[in-house]
């Protein structure tokens, strides 16, 4: 794999502990808060769902965050997506990576 290449990966099984947030649209009546303030943000135990991940050299600040080569995506047992803040994996997960 080549890690000067930006690809997608994909995680599967049961994530132990996760802390993540949905994005809310920031209300007409505060144009000047941030998104994470009317974010709705989660915490789930011993949840089935699929993780997709970004990693990127070349795309820090673009679709990583300033300092980083990777963002998170979670997938949970309901069907809802959002932007993972911290995550325990269980040691069973499985990972997939695009072929090239």
């Amino acid at each position: 794999m080549d890690l000067d290449k930006p690809f997608v990966f994909k995680v599967t099984g049961i994530i132990d502990s996760i802390n993540y947030h949905i994005l809310s649209p920031i209300p007409l009546n505060k144009p000047n808060s941030s998104h994470r303030d009317s974010s709705k943000n989660i915490f789930k135990e011993n949840m089935k769902g699929d993780i997709i991940g970004f990693y990127s050299k070349k795309h820090e600040g673009i679709f990583t965050h300033n300092g980083s080569f990777i963002h998170f995506h979670v997938v949970d047992d309901s069907g809802h997506t959002g932007h993972i803040d911290n995550i325990t994996l269980n040691k069973n997960v499985s990972i997939y990576f695009p072929e090239f």
